[in-house]
């Protein structure tokens, strides 16, 4: 079977394209309307107006599902009988089916619904050279972008910024040990595994999270008075690290031998407060993995 070019806006449903599959083409546009708000109204006796309850419920305002029309052709039928079969086997893999689906003309995202088939037509023409039929959907009311997962390195705290979409979302947390977030005021502690928190919740916007996998010790001269170390300990093993107080979360590793040729005078800008000591075990902590839907009407 041979296809005129491919045109732009075609259908991807469950990850096959209809028009390299069957033939299809699509009618220049198509009909996916934005979700109808879900409202709750309490009419008030005697009085004007009423109390609009819609974002009281959830905080926020819900949707019904999204209907979608699809005006579908065939072309490059030689009989009705080919086009028959054809239908049948688009029937079979559509009829009453929930799919993904993506649209090429908004190919960044991912729509889900369920698929029927209507007006049927297989005499547009004496010929039988095309067929026609309506594809509708049920989908739900959001569209998503790709899965966003992210990589954390936690170890002495780190604030992340994620953008999410107009649908609020529970992000997952993953983590092979312990970490610490906070997150709009409020303090978690999740041990190793896997997680969903009901009051971690991303808004549309940026949401701002704290993680914390590794409390980094702030070392002081006290600390040391009653330890078996000398200045040549110091210069032989990087106990003592420069941070970057940048906001990167980024640490740049110096030794005493680093600052030969440094006098106190070259380090007079910097406090004793900015030197912090980092053991070794925290080359060992895991990383946090964060892994949420962005969501839009």
């Amino acid at each position: 079977m041979s296809y005129p070019d491919y045109p732009n806006n075609r259908l991807i449903v469950g990850g096959v394209d209809l028009t390299i599959q069957y033939g299809l083409i699509l009618a220049d546009g198509y009909t996916l309307d934005p979700p109808e708000p879900k409202t709750y109204e309490v009419d008030i006796p005697g009085g004007d107006g009423v109390i609009d309850l819609t974002d009281s419920l959830l905080g926020d305002t819900a949707y019904k599902n999204r209907k979608g029309e699809f005006e579908c052709y065939i072309f490059g039928l030689n009989t009705a009988e080919e086009f028959e079969r054809r239908m049948t086997a688009i029937k079979q893999y559509l009829q009453g089916k929930a799919f993904d689906f993506q649209i090429t003309m908004d190919p960044e995202y991912t729509y889900y619904g369920r698929f029927t088939i209507s007006n049927v037509k297989h005499s547009m023409y004496a010929n039988c050279l095309a067929g026609y039929f309506k594809l509708c959907v049920d989908a739900d009311p959001y569209k998503y972008l790709q899965d966003q997962i992210y990589r954390v390195n936690a170890v002495g705290g780190r604030i992340v910024s994620f953008e999410s979409g107009r649908k609020r979302v529970r992000p997952l947390i993953e983590s092979d040990g312990f970490v610490r977030l906070i997150y709009n005021g409020k303090v978690f502690f999740l041990p190793q595994g896997t997680w969903t928190i009901n009051d971690f919740l991303f808004k549309e916007g940026l949401n701002e999270v704290y993680f914390n996998t590794y409390d980094i010790k702030n070392l002081t001269w006290g600390d040391l008075k009653d330890k078996n170390v000398t200045w040549q300990d110091f210069k032989a093993k990087p106990l003592f690290e420069w941070y970057k107080t940048n906001g990167d979360g980024t640490l740049a590793t110096k030794t005493w031998k680093d600052l030969i040729g440094k006098t106190w005078s070259d380090m007079a800008d910097s406090k004793w407060s900015d030197l912090v000591y980092q053991s070794e075990i925290t080359q060992n902590i895991p990383d946090v993995y964060i892994k949420y839907k962005v969501g839009d009407l």
